[in-house]
Protein backbone atom coordinates (compact mmCIF):
# COMPACT_ATOMS: atom_id res chain seq x y z
CA UNK A 1 0.00 0.00 0.00
CA UNK A 2 1.16 3.27 -0.97
CA UNK A 3 2.47 5.51 1.95
CA UNK A 4 0.12 8.44 1.54
CA UNK A 5 -2.69 5.77 2.92
CA UNK A 6 0.07 4.73 5.86
CA UNK A 7 0.54 8.14 6.73
CA UNK A 8 -3.56 8.63 6.81
CA UNK A 9 -3.85 5.73 8.75
CA UNK A 10 -1.51 7.05 11.48
CA UNK A 11 -2.95 10.80 11.19
CA UNK A 12 -6.08 9.08 12.02
CA UNK A 13 -5.63 7.04 14.66
CA UNK A 14 -3.10 9.63 16.65
CA UNK A 15 -6.21 12.27 16.45
CA UNK A 16 -8.72 9.59 17.14
CA UNK A 17 -6.60 8.59 20.78
CA UNK A 18 -6.33 12.19 21.52
CA UNK A 19 -9.61 13.04 21.14
CA UNK A 20 -12.65 12.75 23.50
CA UNK A 21 -16.56 11.68 22.94
CA UNK A 22 -19.20 13.59 24.18
CA UNK A 23 -18.54 11.89 27.59
CA UNK A 24 -14.75 12.78 28.15
CA UNK A 25 -13.75 9.29 27.01
CA UNK A 26 -11.20 8.32 24.52
CA UNK A 27 -12.83 7.51 21.35
CA UNK A 28 -12.81 3.90 20.16
CA UNK A 29 -12.07 2.22 16.69
CA UNK A 30 -15.60 1.37 17.01
CA UNK A 31 -17.28 4.80 17.36
CA UNK A 32 -15.39 6.28 14.82
CA UNK A 33 -16.65 3.10 12.36
CA UNK A 34 -20.46 3.62 13.65
CA UNK A 35 -20.03 7.40 12.54
CA UNK A 36 -18.30 6.32 9.27
CA UNK A 37 -20.92 3.82 8.70
CA UNK A 38 -18.40 1.05 8.29
CA UNK A 39 -17.23 -1.65 10.88
CA UNK A 40 -14.81 -1.47 12.87
CA UNK A 41 -12.08 -3.82 11.65
CA UNK A 42 -12.09 -1.76 8.58
CA UNK A 43 -11.18 1.90 10.97
CA UNK A 44 -8.20 -0.55 12.04
CA UNK A 45 -7.38 -1.52 8.14
CA UNK A 46 -7.32 2.21 7.78
CA UNK A 47 -5.39 3.46 10.40
CA UNK A 48 -2.91 0.48 9.76
CA UNK A 49 -2.63 1.62 6.26
CA UNK A 50 -3.92 -1.53 4.80
CA UNK A 51 -6.84 -0.47 2.96
CA UNK A 52 -6.81 3.08 0.74
CA UNK A 53 -9.99 5.09 2.20
CA UNK A 54 -12.37 6.63 0.27
CA UNK A 55 -12.84 10.43 0.21
CA UNK A 56 -15.97 10.08 1.45
CA UNK A 57 -15.15 7.80 4.70
CA UNK A 58 -12.14 10.55 5.44
CA UNK A 59 -14.63 13.27 5.41
CA UNK A 60 -17.06 12.00 7.94
CA UNK A 61 -13.44 10.58 9.84
CA UNK A 62 -12.46 14.23 9.31
CA UNK A 63 -15.92 15.95 10.65
CA UNK A 64 -15.98 13.26 13.85
CA UNK A 65 -12.11 14.07 14.62
CA UNK A 66 -13.12 17.75 14.63
CA UNK A 67 -10.32 17.90 12.47
CA UNK A 68 -9.67 19.97 8.97
CA UNK A 69 -9.29 17.17 6.17
CA UNK A 70 -6.08 18.40 5.20
CA UNK A 71 -4.23 17.61 8.11
CA UNK A 72 -4.22 14.14 7.54
CA UNK A 73 -2.80 14.51 4.21
CA UNK A 74 1.17 14.27 3.99
CA UNK A 75 3.07 17.89 3.76
CA UNK A 76 4.59 16.40 0.49
CA UNK A 77 1.43 15.82 -1.26
CA UNK A 78 -0.58 18.64 0.48
CA UNK A 79 1.12 21.15 -2.27
CA UNK A 80 -0.27 18.95 -5.19
CA UNK A 81 -3.81 19.19 -3.45
CA UNK A 82 -3.55 23.11 -2.90
CA UNK A 83 -2.82 23.19 -6.26
CA UNK A 84 -5.46 20.68 -7.98
CA UNK A 85 -7.65 22.89 -5.61
CA UNK A 86 -6.50 25.76 -7.27
CA UNK A 87 -7.15 24.92 -10.96
CA UNK A 88 -11.09 23.35 -9.60
CA UNK A 89 -11.84 26.80 -8.19
CA UNK A 90 -10.48 28.30 -11.17
CA UNK A 91 -12.34 26.37 -14.21
CA UNK A 92 -15.46 27.20 -12.40
CA UNK A 93 -14.83 30.81 -12.21
CA UNK A 94 -14.50 30.68 -16.16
Amino acid sequence: MSNIYQHIGQQMKMRRIAGKNNSGRLITQSELAQACNVTFQQIQKYEKGNNKIPIDKLLKVAKYLNTPVLDFIPAAEYTAVEQYTQEQLNESQQ
